[in-house]
């Protein structure tokens, strides 16, 4: 699986205050092409026989979790499930639901992950939205779910993975009066008869993975499209923001897989990094504390109302969570008093936890900040994660403000959704920036119209008006420019011979019927110009390719206009001194 870096060149430097606390956090991380399946996968070929999920008594090893997805994938086939089909599922933490998201991700498809007690009306609305004709639930909402006229319908019961006694208690207890038509689908009949091993579908980092909803606090609830590259950044964000998260731990997986923070960051983050999911169906907040000292968990994931909840539980002993070793709040705001009622309650049971408190929302797959070791006791929302980039700005104009001034946040960065499901308007919303610039010289205005959706692409474009009735002539515009990288060449080999550090590649033959011939060549320290002439002998492409031969990364410039054109690149390094500097104008 081939891993890339993630640059974003549309902030100067300058504005990156933050990275003077990142300390050993890296700026740029290197993320995945394809799959979250592909990703899940190499942890599965690295450590078969570790555990990856325990649910009760019941545990997966991750060797035997493939086998079980692979055994859905197959079954998901014969059922007719297409490529980009979307799969909906209405069910809490449990290793089916888990089986099922990866599985669906593996075949091609999408999973439209929905609360698993949503009315009927809801369910309609969610399989509506996405054209979903196949729903997996639980015994639990099954009947809801009936009511809900959905084509084909497959119901596992919650207690399928319990231990046998376990089972048998719950069945009696809430199967009395089950049953279920004729058309259903049990689970049972479902993987019935099938295979370990299935076929994947290629699948790119862009791609669309999971459907999830908004909760509706700026207005009604929305379908967000999460791609495989914002599940895999956040989830490899992990290794940087939380160095706890490592192969032999395990994660507290209580908060519901409906929720970005419950899917990614309690499931998936964990599952990827080697870590041992503890699924649990259902929040019981009176049974919070006696879960976490029968099942030991090294990071507990919560909201502040769960935290709070903890604290008001009695307390089991002083060794009762001395295995936590960070608790992640997010989800509302931790006020100072409820910090410190945590932090002194799992110290009297044993626990040397740090609060980590992340920000973000269900648009950007989860959190996009988090706080920095060392300020864990004060009252802020911490830090960008890596390659994550933020601005306060005028919610009417879009105008960054200045520090210390209140607005509205703006972010960008690889785990940024796609878009909203068949609602072009409010993706726009979300997603475009436009800065309306007008001209006290001329009369004219300027749209820049920016896209921020977290892909590997830059997106901007000139909406340009003549506020004059007679005719204009615009010489030369530039859409876009600024610094996009610093290099410390002190501990590198070839910083000696600073021609080696980049390559500059674009189309060499600029004659008419060549256009073709690609060319990698040496970028000197200095300023180099590509052109193309309008009405004259150049018929170059306007595309542009900037290498960097230490790390491997890529950037690439294009620009979709038919005129004259121009790439500047600034190249600025000196023999005797140990950093570089590259800027560029297009």
């Amino acid at each position: 699986m081939e891993a890339a870096a993630f640059f974003f060149p549309g902030l100067p430097l300058e504005e990156k205050t933050w990275l003077q606390h990142y300390g050993d956090m890296p700026e740029h991380m290197c993320y995945r092409e394809g799959s979250i399946y592909e990703l899940l996968k190499e942890m599965v070929d690295k450590q078969p026989d570790a555990p990856a999920l325990e649910f009760f008594d019941t545990v997966y090893s991750f060797e035997a979790m493939d086998e079980n997805i692979n055994i859905v994938a197959n079954a998901l086939k014969k059922l007719g499930v297409v490529e980009d089909e979307s799969v909906t599922i209405c069910m809490p933490n449990m290793p089916e639901a888990i089986f099922l998201i990866y599985a669906i991700n593996k075949i091609g498809a999408v999973a439209n992950v929905i609360h698993p007690l949503s009315d009927a009306n809801e369910i309609r609305n969610a399989v509506s939205l996405t054209n979903s004709s196949l729903i997996f639930t639980t015994d639990v909402s099954y009947k809801t779910v009936k009511d809900a006229c959905v084509e084909k319908v497959v119901v596992c019961e919650v207690s399928m993975s319990m231990p046998p006694v376990l089972k048998t208690l719950y069945n009696i207890k809430s199967r009395k009066n089950m049953k279920y038509s004729s058309d259903t689908i049990t689970w049972k009949k479902f993987v019935s008869g099938m295979g370990t091993i299935a076929p994947s579908v290629k699948r790119n980092r862009d791609d669309a993975a999971v459907l999830i909803y908004s909760g509706g606090t700026t207005g009604k609830s929305k379908g967000i499209v999460l791609s495989n590259l914002c599940f895999n950044a956040l989830a490899i964000q992990c290794i940087a923001v939380c160095p706890e998260a490592r192969p032999g731990a395990s994660m507290m997986s209580a908060l519901p897989i409906f929720h970005g923070f419950g899917l990614c960051v309690a499931v998936h983050a964990p599952l990827c990094l080697g870590m041992k999911c503890i699924l649990i169906p259902k929040i019981d907040i009176k049974k919070l504390n006696e879960t976490i000292k029968k099942k030991k968990p090294t990071i507990v994931p919560a909201v502040p109302t769960m935290l709070k909840a903890i604290t008001n539980n009695k307390n089991l002993g002083p060794d009762s969570f001395k295995s936590v070793k960070v608790i992640l709040s997010g989800g509302d705001y931790l006020s100072d008093d409820l910090r410190a009622r945590v932090i002194d309650y799992f110290r009297s049971c044993g626990s040397k936890a740090h609060i980590r408190i992340g920000y973000g929302l269900s648009e950007a797959t989860a959190f996009f900040t988090a706080t920095a070791y060392g300020a864990e006791d004060i009252d802020n929302i911490g830090i960008p994660n890596p390659d994550t980039y933020i601005r306060v700005c005028d919610p009417v104009t879009n105008e960054k403000l200045p520090d210390g001034e209140v607005g509205e946040i703006c972010v960008n960065g690889p785990t940024v959704m796609l878009g909203y499901v068949n609602d072009k308007e409010e993706t726009d919303n979300a997603l475009l920036c436009r800065l309306t610039l007008k001209s006290n010289v001329k009369p004219l205005e300027i749209t820049v119209c920016t896209l921020l959706d977290g892909s590997q692409m830059f997106n901007r474009w000139l909406e340009i008006k003549s506020l004059s009735d007679k005719p204009m002539c615009i010489s030369k515009i530039a859409p876009i420019s600024g610094g996009f990288e610093d290099m410390d060449t002190d501990h590198l080999k070839e910083a000696n011979d600073k021609t080696k550090l980049y390559s500059l590649g674009y189309f060499d033959d600029d004659s008419w019927g060549r256009e073709g011939q690609f060319r990698w060549r040496s970028l000197n320290p200095d300023t180099t110009a590509i052109n193309g002439r309008f009405l004259r002998d150049r018929f170059r492409h306007p595309l542009i390719f900037l290498k960097n031969n230490v790390m491997g990364h890529i950037w690439f410039c294009q620009i979709g206009y038919s005129g004259g054109y121009r790439f500047t690149i600034d190249y600025n390094a000196k023999p005797h001194k140990d950093e570089t500097h590259l800027s560029f104008k297009a």
